[in-house]
């Protein structure tokens, strides 16, 4: 088809994966559609073995589509004449700027993508333009003194970067599958020996209990916002999963798989830039029932007051545990964020195996050949998440009824 402004804009991202859209004018000229909604044009074309390939030529909008055409025709050109539109670098000539870009290009569609790019404004340029495969541990330790003298947990933040940077580009020469179009001549990690700063990196101070949680899950509602206190009682339902992953639940990614309620969440919203659906809990999907009549008009389960398509901050929760602990001293130090460390504790005596735990909280798991968690399939995972799901369930059913003269509040006794 032929390209305008408002078809281009009205493509919509496709969770399966990007796709692309061919341009009837000039033949070989696509526009990518990626899922996380970046629009780039590219250029389909053969090499001298004549395998399939493709060029980057820019980015929507920042390239419009009258440029796009004469960038196009310009590349077809330049292969009819034999040159290589996609020219590999000298391996003793590539830079780290070089290097950074080429990881950062596989990572657009991570949640900590932006995270990443506060990371490289910390490099000096002098860095970035070394060549990469000659980048001393000297050099490396003239870039991180600094930041650890004014930030030193910062510090550590911007070492890991480096770290899997060098990785990436290891990966890159050792890799028989991949495509040796690109490589930087990168063969060993000058960051590898270099330690972080241990006193940096202090554990959270709070530990809560379930006498904590018990006391939360009952005294919340106190707090005059009906969303806002459902929000924390899910979270508390949720087996210490990330505050985000729960918090920002929308209602179209409430599924059923193999007869298990679920949230599937997409790939933007998880930490490892991965999809995952995870089982609700009897509690969970009491809360559910429950703020569907506050917010069942709007996309967000727990959407703000002022703009319903926005759910909560975490600031808001944080706030409203705050102001409701005053009164209760058993609620302890409680704030959302720190159920996490006690879902953990508590799973464990439970007697749940702890490969379970860390699937269920999305840890980073592997195995020898380095597939880790993608060998379950969807319906195996979930029953097997199922089952921490269940045992959360009974831990904080018991911790209410211990805590309430009652058997419970409203929610556990229709459990």
């Amino acid at each position: 088809m032929a390209f305008t402004a408002k078809m281009i804009n009205g493509l919509q991202p496709k969770s399966s994966g990007p796709y692309r859209i061919s341009d009837e004018l000039v033949s070989g000229l696509n526009l990518q559609v990626s899922p996380g909604g970046n629009k780039a044009w590219t250029l389909r074309y053969r090499d001298e073995r004549g395998k399939r390939k493709y060029v980057r030529l820019g980015q929507w909008p920042a390239l419009g589509i009258a440029a796009a055409r004469e960038k196009a025709q310009e590349k077809k050109r330049a292969i009819a004449n034999g040159e290589d539109p996609k020219p590999k670098p000298a391996c003793d000539e590539a830079t780290v700027e070089e290097l950074i870009d080429a990881y950062m290009e596989t990572k657009t569609e991570a949640k900590s993508y932006k995270l990443m790019q506060t990371y490289r404004k910390k490099l000096p340029g002098w860095f970035e333009k070394k060549v990469a495969c000659d980048v001393t541990i000297d050099d490396c330790h003239d870039v991180l003194r600094p930041i650890a003298k004014a930030t030193p947990t910062f510090a550590n933040r911007v070492l890991t970067y480096l770290r899997t940077i060098w990785n990436f580009g290891i990966n890159i020469e050792y890799d028989l599958t991949r495509d040796r179009d690109l490589t930087f001549g990168v063969k060993d990690n000058p960051l590898r020996n270099i330690k972080p700063i241990s006193t940096a990196e202090r554990p959270a101070e709070v530990r809560l209990t379930m006498e904590n949680l018990a006391a939360a899950w009952t005294h919340i509602p106190e707090y005059g916002a009906p969303v806002t206190w459902l929000a924390i009682r899910f979270h508390i339902a949720m087996y210490g999963r990330r505050v985000k992953d729960t918090l920002y639940t929308r209602w179209d990614e409430i599924t059923e798989v193999d007869g298990i309620k679920c949230i599937s969440l997409p790939e933007g919203r998880t930490k490892s830039g991965k999809p995952q659906t995870i089982p609700l809990t009897r509690h969970a999907l009491a809360v559910l029932e429950e703020v569907h009549d506050y917010t069942s008009h709007a996309e967000c389960v727990f959407p703000q007051r002022s703009a319903i398509s926005t759910p909560l901050s975490l600031i808001a929760l944080t706030a409203a545990a705050r102001k409701v602990r005053q009164n209760h001293p058993a609620m302890g130090d409680f704030a959302p964020r720190y159920c996490r460390a006690c879902a953990v504790t508590e799973l464990g005596n439970h007697g749940i195996d702890r490969h379970l735990i860390d699937l269920a909280h999305q840890r980073h798991i592997k195995t020898v050949s380095g597939v880790g968690t993608k060998a379950y399939d969807r319906a195996h995972r979930v029953r097997e998440l199922k089952v921490v799901a269940d045992a959360w369930d009974e831990i904080l059913c018991d911790a209410l009824r211990r805590y309430c003269d009652q058997p419970g509040p409203e929610l556990v006794a229709n459990l």
